[in-house]
């Protein structure tokens, strides 16, 4: 992105760390909602939101948000952090080019719709950050992703680049 040479830092919570080890041994991160189908056929987010609002009138807008981020708005170079159960431990990755797939996988971790990870092996202790990433959202942003950068020893100076 022009305006954004950096890249953006997301925290996928995997149910609050409860299949962080199946993301992380399995190469990938993913989100629930699985009584909905693999949802590749849509090109953005709004064709998705309007879909979902169609399937579940009931359903609160915070679901198709997470859906859409997930699906369209983490792009390859970001990165993503999942904690860990209790959250004292961040695994964290940087996003490949491959984009979203739905699996049926039953490979200790309910999560259909997924994205493929190469995690770090040694995770960031939560307690290392003056003001660590939170949030209710199961995806959303980190607006303040420069002590992140710098404690996974990022070089700025090539992201500039990249």
């Amino acid at each position: 992105m022009a305006n954004d040479p950096a890249p953006r830092v997301w925290v996928v919570r995997a149910d609050d760390g409860k299949y962080t080890d199946a993301c992380v041994d399995g190469g990938y991160t993913g989100i629930g909602w699985n009584e909905t189908e693999d949802l590749s056929r849509f090109e953005d987010g709004n064709a998705l939101r309007a879909w979902y609002r169609d399937q579940w009138p009931d359903a609160g807008k915070h679901d198709s948000g997470n859906i859409a981020r997930f699906m369209f708005d983490i792009k390859a170079g970001d990165y993503v952090i999942t904690p860990t159960a209790g959250s004292k431990w961040l695994y964290y990755s940087r996003v490949a080019d491959a984009p979203y797939y739905y699996t049926e996988a039953d490979d200790g971790c309910r999560y259909g719709h997924r994205r493929k990870m190469s995690w770090e092996e040694q995770p960031l202790n939560r307690a290392d950050f003056s003001n660590p990433p939170r949030g209710q959202l199961t995806v959303f942003r980190v607006h303040q992703p420069e002590e992140f950068l710098a404690r996974a020893r990022v070089d700025m100076a090539q992201l500039d680049g990249a």
